[in-house]
């Protein structure tokens, strides 16, 4: 699906109903694929080393988004615009194939439903699922209206993004063995707040090194949330009953991430971006102080 909407592009990129449908195919693609891949993956990892090892698969996004601008600036040579949707679609062709090297998974006992929505929402679950919707919702931030923020500031766009993608790829190559060994509460929390610091810093300040160390700091903090909070949510379970609360923990994550510019329009329409800045700085806190509160067993320690 998301092959077959990339490719149709090439023909309705011009016409905004054709472009939809083509976007609603590849989106209908993605959420099958992301939720999948993600429970697979998951189910081939140690429980000892859980937290780091996903981190390391998970980083792969960020790497792929640093790949990704020179590869589409070689695409943009071909004056061509069949061509390069065709071209474009190459990697995503390899993926296809090496799909059919993944072993499968054990199947569900037969009185099991196929997809337990049930254990995603119970009230053991509500706080992972609210920080990876706030999560979800900064970084929507970055992809939609950080660019424009910092244009409307005279900031230097490359300060702040090469730091987060290189703080990403570190932090979850280096330093996601170490947090393992602390409990989950205290990594979500400290990782929160770190995000709604560097957005803070963002809002006040014009130096080059200072853009640098946010874009550290929001890329370490959103490296340790996204891995943690998938362990804290599904980690526990059994890896046949992982896919209902991965299901619901990615859908909510994404709600946070894609659904956000559509708000954030209309504050912005009143207010300045840089101002809106400390709007989520604040937004972002109530969830990171919220899980000291926590008392339930299962958030105490990361590996359990």
């Amino acid at each position: 699906l998301m092959l077959i909407g990339f490719l149709s592009l090439s023909v309705t990129a011009w016409s905004f109903w054709p472009a939809l449908c083509s976007r609603l195919m590849w989106g209908a693609g993605y959420g099958l694929m992301f939720s999948s891949l993600v429970t697979y993956a998951q189910s081939r990892l140690t429980k000892d080393r859980f937290v780091y090892l996903f981190g390391l698969f998970s980083s792969m996004a960020p790497i792929s988004h640093a790949l990704a601008p020179p590869w589409v600036e070689f695409l943009l040579r071909f004056d061509n615009d069949p061509v390069i949707f065709i071209i474009g679609a190459c990697p995503a062709v390899v993926a296809l194939g090496l799909t059919f090297l993944l072993r499968p998974l054990a199947k569900p006992a037969a009185t099991q439903k196929l997809i337990q929505l049930g254990a995603a929402f119970d009230r053991a679950r509500w706080l992972p699922l609210l920080s990876v919707l706030i999560s979800g919702a900064l970084f929507g931030f970055i992809s939609s209206y950080m660019a424009a923020a910092m244009q409307e500031k005279g900031i230097a766009q490359a300060w702040f993004f090469t730091a987060t993608v290189f703080a990403m790829l570190s932090t979850r190559f280096l330093a996601m063995g170490t947090f393992s060994k602390f409990s989950a509460r205290r990594v979500v929390t400290g990782g929160l707040v770190i995000m709604s610091l560097a957005y803070m810093c963002l809002a006040i300040t014009r130096t080059d090194w200072v853009i640098a160390l946010c874009g550290l700091s929001f890329g370490s903090g959103y490296s340790v949330v996204y891995p943690v909070v998938s362990n804290w949510m599904s980690g526990s379970l059994p890896p046949q009953e992982r896919a209902g609360p991965q299901a619901a923990f990615n859908a909510i994550f994404h709600i946070g991430l894609l659904w956000m510019p559509l708000p954030v329009t209309f504050p912005t329409t009143a207010t300045s971006r840089s101002h809106f800045l400390q709007i989520l700085m604040h937004s972002s806190s109530l969830p990171a102080f919220a899980t000291i509160n926590i008392r339930s067993c299962d958030s105490d320690n990361m590996s359990s």
